[in-house]
């Protein structure tokens, strides 16, 4: 079993150690906020995120996050992890990011199996420390998970312990804000809306944009 871990723990770690700690994806650990490509649909929004880590120890202090919302291939989790390693190599403050879908199969396998936990968070304490202890949380793709009560229950738990312990979320989604009551309940639907700034991704596939401007000619 391994040592359950304070958040001065986390805080106090070395910038490097702290951004491993991330469990970023491999595909996004080269995307950055400077090769982020802005344009006239994002450029407000962008101006939104750059605004929020200027005093990123004020909203973390406050428990305000942020909520990236977009079409599929709007670069909502190239912002949304680059702000997290930002966050957590520059300031004193631990971080992870989880994809929505992993963090239910994290959930379902700590009930199922005990403790068979998804590749990469093997560590036994992971949820508490998404729960309850981690400065900021990226969910990704939140609501693009199979609408069961389990899931339910599980998104709306974590997004709930959260707040309660004043703690930092940033969500990437599709939905609208005002989808979320549909989709969980009305409590986290007026979480969100209390403690994250909407930041909304318009425009074209950020992806397919990309890739034609790196193979044109």
């Amino acid at each position: 079993m391994s040592e359950l871990r304070s958040q001065k723990y986390w805080r106090n770690r070395d910038p490097e150690e702290r951004v491993r700690n991330t469990h970023i994806p491999k595909r996004f650990r080269q995307d950055t906020l400077d090769n982020y490509k802005t344009t006239a649909n994002n450029a407000t929004t962008l101006q939104l995120i750059n605004k929020w880590l200027e005093s990123v120890e004020t909203y973390v202090e406050d428990g305000q996050g942020l909520y990236i919302v977009g079409g599929s291939g709007s670069g909502k989790t190239h912002l949304a992890q680059a702000v997290l390693k930002r966050a957590v190599y520059k300031y004193n403050l631990s971080g992870m990011f989880i994809t929505a879908d992993k963090y239910i199969q994290m959930a379902y396998n700590e009930i199922k199996f005990g403790d068979e936990l998804p590749e990469g968070y093997e560590d036994p304490n992971t949820m508490k420390y998404l729960q309850e202890t981690f400065d900021i949380v990226v969910i990704d793709s939140l609501g693009s998970e199979r609408p069961t009560d389990f899931t339910k229950r599980t998104i709306i738990s974590l997004i709930e312990s959260r707040y309660h312990e004043k703690l930092t979320t940033i969500v990437t989604t599709t939905m609208k804000p005002s989808a979320l009551e549909q989709m969980y309940s009305a409590s986290v639907a007026s979480i969100i809306k209390s403690c994250c700034y909407v930041a909304p991704l318009k425009g074209d596939d950020y992806r397919i944009s990309q890739w034609i401007e790196e193979n044109a000619g």
